[in-house]
Order: structure tokens, then C-alpha cells, then sequence
């Protein structure tokens, strides 16, 4: 990680003012801030309100038949729907914070299980596993695959791998509200844990 992690904590320490470095966090990170303006904290909450005043406004396009513009319409006002209960313009905010303090901020879209509809959740940057060999061009993730560490009761996860039940249960020793961490992986051919 070259010293990512170090750099991650060291910016959000500075962020909270709590910007007295000592000599050893200069050493490795070659970053000297002063301790005394938080100019992080400053420029940033004042940034993070105006880009996340609204939603993005969703473009969707469709052919120019009356059938596809009335879907067209639809679509969009599904987009807007979801982006209103998800509460996405928060989701935006702290994934911009997760940008600007630890140099990678992620929202994901997935499905509930729960609700039968489709969720918009912010992941947080330390709880993924990147390829190493990736890298983002114009917004885009060119890497071979993205893990998400989650955690989850016994029960959940024998809920969801009824086929592991005997060994997820030795692992607990029965005790089924036992959190368990585990990692999603996604490839651009499949998901799996």
C-alpha cells in the first residue's frame, strides 16, 4: 500500500485538528502541515454543501418513438424517486469527504433483499480490497476485481449459504449472533463471497 493507509490517517487526524505531527509521521510521509490553520477542514466543508446541494439530475435517452420517450420519462422519474429515499445527496457528501481524506471514495448500487428494491450505499474506502494494478480513468474502475470486507450475524450468513450451515455453526459453537467478517468479491463476470 506504499504508505497509503499512513497518508489516509494522517490527512483525517489533520482534518479534525488534530494537526501536531510528530517527527515520525514527517518522516514517512514526507508531508509537513501547519498546525495551526485547518485549511483542509475549511475548504472542505465549505466545498462539500455546494456540490451536494441537489441530486444529480439523471439523463436517460431512448429512441425518438412516442413508446420510448414515455419509458424515457419513466425511467428518469424512477431515478429521481430512488435518488430522494436513498438520501443520496448525504451519500454524495460523505463519499466526497472519503475522496478528499483518504484519496478514493465509492457509492454502490446493489438490490435489497429486505425492501425487494434497489439500494444506493456508500462503502467506505477501508473496506475494500482493490487490484493493485488498477487504476480509474474518466470515473471508471479498469481492475480486475473489487472485495468489500462485511460483517454479518452466524445466522444471517447461514440464511444466505444454507449449504455452509455445519461449518459456520462449528465456527460460532453454536452461538448464532456471533458476527462474522467476510469478503464480497466482484469481477466484471461474476460475484462472489
Amino acid at each position: 500500500d506504499n504508505g497509503l493507509k499512513k497518508r489516509q490517517e494522517l490527512s483525517v487526524k489533520y482534518w479534525l485538528g488534530k494537526g501536531n505531527q510528530d517527527v515520525e509521521d514527517i518522516l514517512q510521509t514526507g508531508l509537513r502541515r501547519p498546525t495551526s490553520d485547518n485549511a483542509i477542514f475549511e475548504a472542505l466543508e465549505t466545498y462539500l454543501p455546494m456540490a451536494t446541494k441537489n441530486n444529480p439530475a439523471p439523463v436517460v435517452v431512448a429512441d425518438n418513438t412516442p413508446d420510448g420517450e414515455i419509458l424515457a420519462y419513466k425511467v428518469q422519474k424512477a431515478l429521481v424517486y430512488h435518488a430522494d429515499i436513498s438520501n443520496l445527496k448525504m451519500k454524495m457528501k460523505n463519499c466526497t469527504r472519503d475522496w478528499a481524506l483518504k484519496f478514493f471514495g465509492m457509492i454502490k448500487v446493489g438490490w435489497s433483499e429486505k425492501n425487494n428494491d434497489i439500494i444506493i450505499k456508500r462503502i467506505k474506502p477501508t473496506n475494500l480490497i482493490l487490484d493493485p494494478d488498477a487504476c480509474v480513468d474518466e470515473a471508471e474502475y479498469n481492475g480486475a476485481f473489487i472485495g468489500e470486507y462485511k460483517k454479518e450475524t452466524a445466522k444471517i450468513i447461514v440464511d444466505r449459504f444454507p449449504k455452509f450451515k455445519k461449518e459456520i455453526t462449528a465456527e460460532v459453537n453454536d452461538k448464532m449472533d456471533t458476527i462474522l467478517q467476510y469478503v464480497e468479491w466482484w469481477t466484471p463476470e461474476y460475484v462472489c463471497w
